[in-house]
């Protein structure tokens, strides 16, 4: 299972803000590069010539997250080809129950709309000819072209700075861990450092505040990425567990995201799975035994998962999710469970109820929110 640590640093520190500022260039110069047909081999010598960053680690992380976003755009592509497809789909469905000609004239030259919208994806994909990503804040971009004056210096600054607010580093177990961005904990003064490596402008190293709750598990992944393990033809290899660090500018400082795998412990099954089946409105839970008879049925509603607004449903979402849980362990002794795998295309061309709960409906949210809480 994949965790995340989030940590800090607090103030501002020109070197990092410089090293931001190159690496999110080095990542837009990577992605316009793939755009025109570049090979990963060449960006790489493009980047290395044109930043001087002679660590070829440093251009493969700007190079990863550069095809993070192309291959974002491409299934974000493909997505919305299916969008239309099933939007024609419901459509064609709806104009078998309809007598009135002029509304099924209506319905035809809809579902004509909606395919050649997805022949137009579908060339955009092929042809790799789909609009350029937005750097930074598409919201700030926009407001950029509206206003004017001393407003308009304002917002470029702003956005300015949101595009260039990151440093990212991909870890490796044969570099102890990260060989560029390595953590490090001091015993006796009980404080973790974050040291940032191999940059042309130096190394250097910032404190880090890592919450108290999360400092033992980072103790221990320390630990184990600085293992020094027998190979096999008996040699010495330095290696362990490899994590990802991520530092992101913020108004009070930096966060620093450290990303890592740890293997579940084994638990053991009392017997009992609970189903959960998840809704626009609630979470319906089955708690069957271990012939498949069902034990329990219940079902978890809140009207506020639709209409609260976006902050306020997540913080529903969570507590409605803990209750299902708690019901589900603490009451009938259920420490399993098995969600569905939704597939919903987010075809929103039903009646305008339906369709109001359908685009509110946090689908995906749901999913995370009941697999990763303990």
């Amino acid at each position: 299972m994949q965790y995340t640590v989030r940590a800090f640093v607090e103030g501002r520190d020109a070197r990092l803000d410089e090293m931001c500022r190159t690496f999110s260039s080095m990542e837009r110069t990577a992605y316009n590069l793939f755009r025109d047909g570049a090979k990963a081999g060449a960006v790489k010598a493009v980047l290395r010539e044109r930043y001087r960053v002679k660590n070829a680690r440093w251009c493969q992380s700007a190079i990863n997250k550069a095809s993070a976003v192309m291959t974002s755009q491409e299934e974000g592509i493909g997505f919305r080809i299916e969008q239309c497809r099933e939007k024609a789909r419901n459509v064609r469905e709806k104009v078998e129950h309809l007598r009135d000609p002029l509304k099924v004239e209506g319905c035809r030259r809809k579902i004509a709309r909606y395919e050649l919208r997805a022949e137009e994806l579908k060339g955009q994909l092929l042809e790799r000819s789909y609009p350029r990503a937005t750097f930074g804040s598409s919201r700030l971009l926009h407001q950029i072209s509206m206003a004017d004056g001393e407003r308009r210096e304002e917002l470029v600054q702003e956005w300015q700075e949101k595009r260039s607010n990151h440093v990212f580093s991909v870890g490796q177990a044969n570099q102890r861990g990260n060989g560029n961005a390595r953590l490090s904990h001091d015993d006796q003064a009980d404080a973790f450092r974050l040291e940032l490596r191999n940059w042309p402008g130096g190394d250097f190293v910032l404190p880090l505040h890592v919450p108290e709750h999360w400092s033992c598990l980072l103790r221990s992944v320390i630990g184990r990425a600085g293992v020094v393990k027998l190979g096999v033809s008996g040699g010495l290899l330095e290696g362990g567990l490899a994590y990802s660090v991520r530092v992101v500018r913020s108004l009070k400082g930096y966060q620093v995201l450290v990303s890592f795998e740890l293997d579940e412990p084994a638990s053991e099954w009392t017997g009992r799975l609970a189903g959960i089946d998840i809704n626009p409105d609630g979470i319906a839970c089955t708690v069957v035994s271990r012939d498949g008879n069902p034990i329990a049925t219940k079902f978890f509603r809140d009207s506020r998962l639709i209409m609260a607004s976006r902050k306020k449903r997540k913080w529903v979402l969570e507590n409605l999710v803990d209750r299902m849980l708690r019901w589900c362990k603490d009451t009938h002794g259920c420490n399993a469970v098995a969600v569905e795998d939704l597939r919903f295309k987010g075809a929103y061309d039903r009646s305008p109820r339906t369709n109001f709960k359908l685009s509110n409906f946090m689908k995906r949210k749901m999913l995370q929110t009941v697999t990763f809480t303990p």
